[in-house]
């Protein structure tokens, strides 16, 4: 009986006293969005945010690391429920803020652009920017988003705005599949990031000017990218041991080439590159 008492004695002592703790579990909710998380295929593994959510994972040894497979909509109910599940590819919201913690900006992105058909893009004028607003409401023209998807807050506000009686459609259907339904022409132009539309196309054997891409004129050429984790004292202390990997990562030449991987043109990834220690170092 006495052994059996001193063995929970020196249990308790260990894990859950001062002695050797039990690493405590972090979830990451990982969603299939080429180039920035590849989770299938041939390059597996080797997305902008895969080699960058290794390596935190790397510099926060108190977690035990599980990254799991989600989507979009189930990935951010899931943190507004209080789970122990954080976003490693967040942008910040007015009603995300409500429900979600937010960490220092881990990185910067080419804004969203509008994809158009080459066909739409010669009636429109062949600009290099166009309004958003403008564009939904043209009658003959049709534009589909991915439904629960946040194309930053100012994106967000525009569609909200315009969006009844608008062109546009919200639809669950995935990237992939909305850029292979604008090369068949099943609309004429669809909301996404250059470089993913770009590496799509790619994957699909289809040359780069098969699709076009136009900057939205009411929004900035760059967004700025979080970690976020529900609002409780799981989330603080995550968001808190994320900041810290942060500080310590972002300014290394390791750190700055993970950025920079997967843009399609050079010009875009230095100023990315370059924008990011900027505001890093102004908002940090």
């Amino acid at each position: 009986m006495k052994l059996i008492i001193a063995f929970v004695l020196i249990y308790c002592f260990i894990f859950k006293g001062g002695g050797i703790q039990a690493n405590e579990q972090m979830n990451w909710g990982v969603v299939h969005w080429p180039p920035l998380m590849i989770l299938e295929g041939r390059n597996k593994d080797k997305g902008r945010y895969d080699i960058l959510l290794k390596l935190f994972q790397e510099n926060m040894p108190q977690y035990v690391h599980q990254n799991t497979t989600t989507n979009w909509n189930r990935l951010w109910i899931d943190i507004k429920k209080g789970r122990r599940i954080c976003n490693f590819l967040a942008l910040r919201t007015e009603e995300r803020v409500n429900f979600a913690i937010f960490s220092k900006v881990m990185s910067l992105t080419t804004s969203n652009r509008i994809i158009m058909t080459p066909k739409e893009y010669k009636k429109r004028g062949s600009p290099d920017s166009f309004s958003l607003a403008k564009l939904m409401n043209i009658k003959g023209t049709n534009g589909a988003i991915e439904k629960s998807r946040s194309y930053t807050h100012d994106i967000d506000n525009i569609i909200n705005r315009y969006y009844r009686g608008s062109n546009l459609t919200k639809t669950s259907i995935n990237p992939e599949n909305l850029v292979k339904m604008l090369l068949a022409d099943r609309f004429q132009y669809l909301i996404e990031y250059p470089y993913s539309a770009m590496y799509m196309l790619k994957q699909q054997n289809k040359p780069s000017n098969s699709l076009k891409s136009v900057k939205i004129e009411e929004i900035e050429d760059y967004s700025p990218v979080y970690l976020a984790c529900p609002k409780n004292t799981w989330g603080e202390k995550v968001v808190s041991s994320f900041n810290n990997a942060l500080e310590k990562l972002r300014h290394t030449d390791e750190y700055k080439n993970i950025l920079g991987m997967w843009f399609f043109d050079e010009k875009e990834k230095n100023n990315v590159r370059k924008q990011f220690e900027a505001f890093s170092n102004n908002n940090n």
